[in-house]
């Protein structure tokens, strides 16, 4: 852990963890190793507060001073919504617009009704296990999105991260977030 980074950004899936299994505790303790150097670490995901959550409850039962918990950023739903696990701060936001959020939810009618869907104010998630039929969604939402856009003050994208697809606000991205905590951060 010798090195000169004032701040590290880590994705869960594929980064910190594989599939569904749990972050491993060799890699907990890495990251609570560079907060207590004082390190900021983000943790930058798709993911919702669920697994977040869990990720943050494992980190807080192992550390020693609460106050490194001051260097640990939480951007979840794809950077959407940020904030600060030390003093519990939300600092970054980019929800849907009410416009948004009842386009969204017009063109997910003609979804099937048994689709796995997560309704949040930054985004609207979609599981879809099977490979054709996720395809054949993903077209489908990326061409009424597209059609919409020209009229909506907010413009939509249309996201695909193995079996999700997220519609989102244009400007919501993982590297967007991570842009903001290096400003906020002032790192250049």
């Amino acid at each position: 852990l010798n090195h000169p980074y004032r701040a590290v950004a880590l994705d869960i899936d594929g980064t910190l963890k594989e599939n569904d299994a749990q972050i491993p505790e060799s890699i907990l303790q890495e990251i609570i190793a560079l907060l207590e150097k004082g390190i900021d670490v983000a943790i930058v995901t798709g993911r919702g507060d669920s697994v977040t959550k869990s990720f943050v409850d494992r980190i807080k039962r192992r550390v020693q001073n609460p106050d490194i918990l001051n260097h640990l950023y939480i951007y979840r739903e794809n950077g959407a919504f940020a904030y600060n696990i030390g003093t519990g701060e939300v600092y970054y936001h980019n929800l849907l617009s009410p416009e948004s959020k009842k386009t969204i939810d017009s063109l997910l009618a003609s979804i099937p009704k048994d689709t796995e869907t997560w309704i949040r104010d930054t985004s609207r998630t979609l599981l879809i296990k099977n490979l054709d039929e996720r395809a054949r969604i993903l077209q489908e939402l990326r061409q009424k999105v597209e059609m919409e856009n020209p009229r909506l003050e907010q413009k939509l994208k249309v996201v695909e991260s193995g079996q999700f697809i997220d519609i989102l606000p244009e400007q919501t991205s993982k590297a967007k977030a991570i842009e903001h905590m290096a400003s906020a951060l002032g790192i250049s």
